[in-house]
């Protein structure tokens, strides 16, 4: 047999966008973006799931967001300010409870 494969976009970031809606890990309800954050659209319900837009003195993008609600975790990204002052890489990553935490490298 003979399978037509439909080529997929070599860009890593167009290959990567899902086509699917991102959908609140806690109550399945859409996602919309904020001034400050992207939020879960079933507030009026009572949910507070958001994740903020700047973690630790880094911008969070659209990208890293839906990535962390679908995945559940981040790649590692640089660029985060401790309490210290000083820079870290850590991934993202939800909690069970859907909080944001972060999960540092070992060994850096």
């Amino acid at each position: 047999g003979f399978t037509l494969q439909v080529p997929r976009p070599t860009h890593p970031k167009a290959a990567d966008a899902p086509t699917q809606p991102t959908l609140c890990p806690r109550c399945r309800s859409g996602m919309t973006e904020l001034a400050t954050s992207y939020a879960c659209r079933g507030a009026a319900k009572g949910c507070t799931f958001a994740i903020p837009k700047e973690i630790a003195g880094k911008s969070i993008t659209r990208a890293m967001a839906k990535k962390l609600i679908n995945k559940g975790t981040t790649q590692v990204l640089k660029g985060f300010t401790g309490r210290s002052g000083r820079e870290f890489a850590a991934r993202l990553r939800l909690d069970e409870q859907g909080r944001v935490r972060f999960e540092l490298e070992q060994g850096g």
